[in-house]
């Protein structure tokens, strides 16, 4: 009995400082989207895609598993490089997803985001300064850029969508020229 709980403590604690790592790796810790910005951003994705969506940051998945039930015939993706929130995502994944669907251990700096049509994200103030620098290099123009809450720094957004929730959350979709 006391071996179990303490085996309990150990991963408990082991996941805790999982989470922490890659909170202070990241700057920002995994955080759901609510439903009401998960129907916001499946609302602002364009319906006649064939690139591949990618979701940066996916953290557990909900958005990425949403954006994949929603469109069955594209490719979504979603990076996510603290284990503990990709490793719950891709038993989601495996569980509850499609053929459509990959959850990737990987730090999306890192990772080439040309083919995609269109990038979804949920990131802190400083990863999206990096984005609104990396983008517009990188996509090809037309693809379509949605980020939940914090704004594109020096981009314009093509629509905003205020939420009726408690703080007043925008979702922000921007267009690569």
């Amino acid at each position: 009995m006391i071996i179990g709980q303490f085996s309990v403590l150990i991963l408990g604690l082991t996941v805790i400082a999982s989470i922490l790592y890659g909170t202070i790796k990241t700057g920002i810790s995994p955080m759901p989207s609510s439903r009401q910005a998960q129907k916001a951003v499946l609302a602002l994705i364009p319906s006649s895609i064939s690139r591949p969506v990618y979701e940066l940051g996916s953290g557990w998945g909900q958005m990425t598993l949403a954006i994949s039930r929603e469109f069955q015939d594209v490719r979504v993706i979603g990076l996510e490089c603290s284990w503990v929130p990709w490793g719950v995502s891709w038993v989601l994944g495996r569980l509850l997803g499609g053929r459509n669907l990959e959850f990737q251990r990987k730090n999306f700096q890192a990772v080439d985001l040309q083919e995609a049509q269109v990038i979804v994200c949920y990131l802190y103030p400083g990863a999206m300064s990096r984005l609104a620098e990396r983008l517009p290099k990188e996509l090809k123009p037309g693809t379509v850029v949605i980020s939940n809450t914090f704004r594109m720094p020096g981009w314009e957004p093509e629509k905003v969508v205020q939420l009726n929730d408690l703080h007043r959350t925008s979702i922000y979709r921007y267009i690569v020229a």
